[in-house]
C-alpha cells in the first residue's frame, strides 16, 4: 500500500509537561515510521497542510476549534480521545441532555470535536461505550487501541537501580506528581506498613501547589518512603527500577489504562490499578486492584501483590508499539 503522511497534534506543548500521552504520541510516531509512513508535528506557523492524516492526541475541549477548522479544509482527522471519566455518570448525562448550552460547555465542545472526527481511537472498550453513550458518535468510527510496551522494558535488568537503592525489594510508583495520580493516600496507605516505597515522577505544573508541598510533608514523615524525583525517559534507570521492584501501584483516580502499569509488568513486577471500569476492561487479568479512595484498600491490594510471584512477562494485554501502528494504520485508511 501507499506510505502516508501523518500529520501529529500534541494535548500541550512538551514544555509544560510530559506523560503518558506524550509517550503514546512519541512511541506510535517512531513505529509508524518503522512501517514506512512519514510522520510529522503540527507546525503551527506554516502557512498550508500537506498531509493525509491528521492525528490529535487527547480529545480534549480546547482542540474542538482546531479539528472543525482541519475538517473544514478538508483534511481527514483522528482523534486519541483519551475519555476518562473523572464525575459520576448521571452528570454527564445531564450535561448532554442540555443541548445547545451543553454545547458551551467543555464536555459539549468535546462532543463536538469528537462527532467531527473521521475516526477516533480509545484504549479500551469501557472508554468506548462512555464516547458512544456521551456523544452519539456513530459505532463504526469508535475503535479500540491499546497502548504498547517498548522491547526494552521486557529486557529490563535491575542492576542500575540496585546500584541507586540497594537491593532490598520495594513498592514502586511511577507517574506525575498531582491529585489524580494519588500519591498522598499511596504516602499515607504504606508509609506505616514499614514496607519500602519509592516514587517517581516530576511534580505536575499548577499555579496551586499545595498538593505537592502535603506530598512532600508526608514522604517526609516516613523514614520508608522516598520520592527520587522525574527520570529521563531514555534512560536506563527507569527499565532498571520496574525490573527491581517487587510490586508497582498506580492508584489513579481516573486512568485511561496507564503506561506505567504496562511497563512494569512487562519488567516483572506485580501491579496493582485501580478499580475502574476504564483499568477492568484493559487489564483482564494478572493484576491487583485497589479502591484509590480507600487507604485501607490501596494497603490490602498492595500487600496482597508484594506476596504474589512477579508477573511473567506475559500478560495478554501486554502489546508492543508495532502492533499499535498496525492496527492505527487500518483506521486511518478505514477513515479515508
Amino acid at each position: 500500500m501507499q506510505p502516508l503522511h501523518i500529520t501529529l497534534v500534541p494535548n500541550i506543548p512538551r514544555s509544560l509537561g510530559f506523560g503518558g500521552l506524550e509517550v503514546q504520541m512519541d512511541q506510535t510516531a517512531q513505529a509508524l515510521r518503522l512501517r514506512g509512513h512519514t510522520v510529522e508535528h503540527l507546525d503551527w506557523w506554516r502557512s498550508t497542510l500537506e498531509t493525509d492524516v491528521v492525528h490529535v492526541f487527547g480529545g480534549f475541549y480546547h482542540h474542538a476549534e482546531l479539528v472543525e477548522r482541519l475538517v473544514g479544509a478538508g483534511h481527514r482527522v483522528v482523534v486519541t480521545a483519551n475519555m476518562v471519566r473523572i464525575h459520576p455518570a448521571w452528570q454527564y448525562g445531564l450535561a448532554s441532555m442540555l443541548g445547545g448550552l451543553a454545547n458551551r460547555t467543555t464536555l459539549g465542545l468535546r462532543g463536538r470535536l469528537l462527532r467531527s472526527a473521521a475516526a477516533v481511537t480509545v484504549a479500551s472498550e469501557a472508554e468506548r461505550r462512555d464516547v458512544l453513550q456521551l456523544f452519539s458518535i456513530p459505532a463504526k468510527r469508535v475503535h479500540v487501541i491499546a497502548n504498547g510496551v517498548e522491547q526494552r522494558f521486557f529486557d529490563a535488568k535491575p542492576n542500575a537501580a540496585h546500584a541507586l537503592l540497594g537491593t532490598e525489594p520495594f513498592v514502586l510508583c511511577v507517574a506525575s506528581v498531582e491529585p489524580n495520580k494519588n500519591q498522598l493516600r499511596l504516602i499515607n496507605a504504606i508509609g506505616p506498613t514499614g514496607t519500602p516505597l519509592v516514587l517517581v515522577g516530576d511534580p505536575k505544573p499548577s499555579p496551586d501547589q499545595s498538593y505537592i508541598t502535603a506530598v512532600r510533608q508526608a514522604v517526609n514523615s516516613y523514614p520508608n518512603v522516598q520520592w527520587i524525583g522525574g527520570i529521563d525517559r531514555s534512560s536506563d534507570l527507569l527499565p532498571a527500577l520496574y525490573a527491581a521492584a517487587r510490586v508497582h501501584v498506580l492508584p489513579s483516580l481516573a486512568e485511561a489504562q496507564g503506561l506505567a502499569t504496562l511497563e512494569a509488568a512487562a519488567a516483572g513486577c506485580a501491579v496493582v490499578t485501580s478499580n475502574l471500569p476504564t483499568l477492568r476492561a484493559a487489564f483482564t487479568s494478572d493484576v491487583t486492584m485497589c479502591n484509590p479512595t480507600n487507604e485501607h484498600s490501596i494497603r490490602t491490594a498492595v500487600m496482597d501483590a508484594w506476596r504474589s510471584p512477579r508477573s511473567a512477562r506475559s500478560a495478554p494485554w501486554l502489546i508492543s508499539w508495532q502492533d499499535v501502528a498496525e492496527q492505527l494504520e487500518a483506521v486511518y485508511r478505514f477513515s479515508e
